[in-house]
């Protein structure tokens, strides 16, 4: 399950940095060495804590959904009156 993870992640994290490296070549943007380094700590972060929240969030609300028996409620509308508001 480790192997597993760690594959994931680097594949991840393999895709994210192509993708932002191709982006740089064809804007023909100028990076700094700080910047690289930023970009490398920024999709490290998004593919070993990020996404893994996202799907934490995912799965809760998808239980509250279902032990809700999938209703998502009622909104009651009111209807504002625009005699009322006063310029000044």
């Amino acid at each position: 399950m480790i192997n597993l993870f760690l594959i994931y992640t680097c594949y991840g994290i393999l895709l994210s940095l192509t993708a932002f490296f191709q982006r740089v070549y064809t804007q023909g943007l100028k990076l700094h060495g700080s910047d690289v380094m930023i970009a490398l700590l920024m999709v490290m972060i998004e593919i070993a804590i990020f996404r893994y929240f996202l799907s934490l969030i995912r799965v809760s609300a998808f239980i509250g959904y279902r032990k809700k028996r999938c209703q998502w409620g009622k909104i009651t509308r009111k209807k504002h009156n625009s005699k009322t508001i006063e310029y000044t």
